[in-house]
């Protein structure tokens, strides 16, 4: 029976972690210089450009589960404002007086 090594698992998870940390942060980078627009809106909204990049690297329910660089892949750049500033919900609690 083989034996797991959790040193050697936490070291590959962490440096797995940095690495991701490191792309997210360089493509953030990119995203500042190719869309100034969106990126600015971003850490408006995120406040940060580090909650920002991870943001965008987050996946989104409204989205069906895809990261806003997938919408951006796609060519769908319109949607990842539209996560950005999604339609006001109607509450379904709330019932109407006649």
């Amino acid at each position: 029976m083989p034996t797991l090594n959790f040193t050697r698992v936490a070291d590959d998870l962490a440096r797995l972690r940095a690495e991701r940390e490191a792309l997210v942060a360089s493509a953030f980078d990119d995203l500042q210089a190719l869309r100034p627009s969106l990126a600015d809106m971003l850490i408006e909204r995120m406040s940060t450009p580090q909650r920002a990049a991870r943001w965008m690297a987050r996946s989104h329910r409204s989205a069906n589960h895809r990261t806003p660089w997938e919408l951006l892949a796609e060519g769908n750049e319109d949607e990842v404002w539209d996560l950005l500033d999604p339609p006001d919900e109607v509450d379904i609690n709330v019932t109407e007086r006649r």
